[in-house]
């Protein structure tokens, strides 16, 4: 039977926390921390996670829903970045395949382009090779006339060829919640809404977090052996709060629009390239909708209040428009916006350009027993929680404390470990369809979502009926959802619900107002 995950959950997490001191407190609810929690709760440890807000409430719900091996990392050489980005990716595809599903990219090279269409289709053998060939497919090349029946609206100038890849499109935030669920289900107590606003210290070491309730406002204290920081973008407010002055984090905004699809018609993910600075961005099919983006530029406002400015809009519908220039595609056509923050490592020379930034990840210390990553993505979320605990139980053995621990199991224990993933996805939807009396788009929509647990909330419109209803008309999201989420998903707002545990919010055209 599934595991309650709620509110009430939540209160009996806080009274633990307070009266049974974990030996790691995790702080921050993205994917980073997610996956920390649920490796350090597996191999035996007593884990807590905190997050201010909600889970991946920041930049791991606003990234560009890929899992990809970093194509464009080859131009830097770093070959090493994209082998373990490769693996983590084939990874993925095995413990949690409904949230990877294969995605097929169409690069075109112009005449005009840096790289020739024989280096590109090079580049894509190492690709290949550096997958150990576990892509999806093994990458094509296309002749230009090929390329214009496979995107006839592309833009045909100079046009010399194209290759076709594949990588994988996610759902970043439900990624995220699936780890802290599992993480959950290992006996972590995983609290959203609960920030760390003070640490005492004493004789080099954490003694002390002190804990705010977003909720209620109630304050508290936790003593832990270990701290660990995994807080993105607001890494260096953390090193703050900790008595550190030090800037580790250089922070940049990604903008993504949302348009329907009919406005595109793209039957792939186009990789573009800005003719301006020659960005890489992308134009991706996603359902009804498609998205574009990303950009990529320093920022230094709000963290909690990111959002589009019209010259983020701007620059990437001209990129749209030079590649797709007989699409009328404006400003009115677009239904929503997001916006994140990258936390990339700051180097010692701020005039990087910030396509140079390295994308790794880097830990380091604040103070003997307080731990802090920053950096990394989505892709190599796993690895990076991997070596955080092992460096974890290293500092618990120096400090003479040797908790019995079992050796990393992530790589190869499923997130969701009940089976009916592995059925044929076809054969599920047709089935569940006509067992329940729904329609396949909501069935098909809901294994997407939920995989194993689709039958948890399949039942729940067992009895009732009404829970069958479309939220929305024209999208698939159901009534059930919302109660499945509040039970079972630690959801506690209507911004929880809207944005992170569904998508309606970026794509219903009135943000669900209309419900």
């Amino acid at each position: 039977m599934l595991k309650k995950f709620s509110y009430q959950t939540r209160q009996k997490h806080i009274a633990k926390l307070k009266s049974n001191p974990p030996d790691i407190l995790i702080i921050g609810g993205g994917i980073t921390g997610a996956g920390i929690a649920r490796d350090a709760a597996m191999r035996g440890l007593k884990v807590a996670l905190v997050e201010k807000s909600d889970f991946a409430a920041g930049t791991s719900s606003r990234s560009s829903k890929m899992i990809h091996g970093g194509l464009r990392y080859l131009t830097n050489f770093k070959m090493g970045l994209v082998y373990e980005s490769c693996t983590e990716k084939a990874l993925l595809q095995k413990i949690i395949p409904h949230l990877c599903q294969p995605l097929p990219y169409l690069y075109p090279v112009y005449s005009s382009d840096k790289y020739p269409l024989w280096m590109v289709n090079t580049g894509l053998w190492f690709y290949d090779l550096f997958s150990m060939f576990r892509n999806h497919s093994i990458h094509k090349k296309f002749t230009s006339r090929q390329v214009i029946s496979l995107e006839p609206d592309l833009r045909q100038e100079n046009l010399d060829g194209a290759v076709l890849y594949y990588d994988l499109l996610t759902n970043d935030a439900r990624l995220t919640l699936e780890n802290i669920k599992s993480a959950n289900r290992h006996g972590a107590m995983v609290i959203n809404y609960l920030e760390a606003v003070n640490m005492q210290k004493r004789g080099g070491q954490i003694s002390a977090v002190e804990l705010q309730d977003n909720l209620s406002g109630e304050q508290f204290q936790v003593e832990c052996r270990i701290v660990v920081g995994a807080a993105g973008p607001w890494t260096d407010k953390l090193l703050r709060v900790a008595d550190h002055s030090r800037q580790r984090l250089r922070i940049t905004k990604g903008v993504h629009l949302v348009v329907p699809r009919e406005k595109v018609n793209n039957h792939y993910t186009v990789v573009m390239k800005s003719p301006d600075d020659q960005r890489f961005t992308f134009v991706v099919p996603w359902d009804k909708f498609a998205y574009i983006g990303t950009t990529d530029t320093d920022y230094t406002g709000d963290l909690n209040n990111i959002y589009a400015t019209p010259h983020d809009v701007e620059y990437l519908l001209k990129i749209f428009s030079y590649y797709f220039p007989d699409l009328s595609l404006g400003k009115d056509d677009i239904i929503s916006t997001w916006a994140g923050a990258r936390p990339l490592i700051n180097g010692e020379d701020s005039s990087v350009s910030i396509s140079n930034i390295s994308r790794e990840h880097q830990i380091f210390s604040a103070a003997d027993n307080f731990i802090l990553i920053a950096g990394g993505k989505l892709t190599t979320f796993r690895k990076m929680a991997a070596q955080i605990v092992n460096q974890t139980i290293s500092k618990l053995h120096k400090y003479g404390y040797n908790p019995r621990t079992s050796p990393c199991r992530t790589a190869i224990i499923p997130i969701q470990d009940r089976g009916f993933n592995r059925i044929n996805k076809k054969l599920r939807c047709s089935s569940l369809s006509s067992l329940f009396q729904m329609e396949k788009e909501v069935v098909e929509h809901l294994i997407n979502q939920y995989g194993d647990e689709v039958i948890e909330v399949l039942e729940l419109c067992k009895k009732s009926s009404r829970l069958k209803t479309r939220i929305v008309p024209e999208l698939p999201y159901i009534w059930a959802e919302a109660k499945y989420s509040a039970a079972y998903e630690l959801c506690l707002t209507l911004e929880d619900f809207m944005t992170r545990r569904t998508q309606l919010f970026l794509q219903d055209r009135h943000q669900g107002l209309v419900v």
